[in-house]
């Protein structure tokens, strides 16, 4: 389990050790760290959600900004550019990969979730609602993770009125109840005999010839 920077490397670790069942990522910063970012910077650096942008357009005060190209303007037009050039440069990463036939590009999100799916690992991925870590998301899968909504084992979760860090009491009681659910559908899992074994049960059951 991960919080902000924690989630980069719990999914890291769920990845790179086999013994790892399950994992949950609550508002990933990053899926991707290295380089000496820290968790403010990658706080800092992110990218909001075009939610955040495009509501601001509707607003007749931020056109007359725009015309006047004050910094309020400024502002709204560096969020967008900041938030396209971030989807066209993972969208180029991920083509060159698929070009070279490497399937995925190094350190590709997307790629390491299908990874996991692939391996059973069900992942539990929760986001506050409205938070600033949800334009990485945007960015990394498309608009509300599109991307990563059709693989299976891998559950999105929008908490309400609820803050980055989970302080506020309703926010921590739902997620820990999100969290005993993943638990119970690992420990089922681990639990449930393997395919075959009802036959092998049967044939204990039967006298000897």
């Amino acid at each position: 389990v991960g919080l902000c920077a924690g989630a980069a490397v719990a999914l890291h670790t769920a990845l790179a050790d086999p013994r790892v069942v399950g994992t949950a990522l609550v508002n990933p910063g990053r899926f991707v760290l290295g380089g000496g970012v820290t968790q403010e910077e990658a706080i800092g650096t992110a990218v909001k959600p075009a939610a955040a942008y495009l509501p601001r357009l509707t607003e007749p005060a931020a056109w007359k900004a725009i015309l006047r190209q004050d910094r309020k303007a400024a502002r709204i037009a560096r969020g967008l550019s900041e938030r396209a050039v971030r989807r066209l440069r993972i969208g180029a990463v991920r083509l060159c990969a698929g070009l070279m036939g490497r399937g995925g590009a190094p350190d590709d999100p997307v790629s390491g979730f299908k990874t996991l799916s692939e391996r059973g690992v069900p992942v539990l991925m929760v986001h506050s609602e409205g938070d600033v870590t949800l334009g990485e998301l945007e960015a990394q899968a498309g608009a509300g993770g599109g991307r990563l909504r059709r693989m299976p084992g891998l559950r999105m979760e929008r908490l309400p009125a609820a803050d980055h860090s989970l302080m506020e009491r309703a926010a921590r009681e739902r997620f820990a109840t999100l969290l005993d659910e993943l638990l119970d559908g690992i420990g089922s899992r681990r639990a449930a005999p393997p395919a075959g074994d009802s036959l092998s049960a049967e044939s204990l059951r039967q006298p000897a010839a």
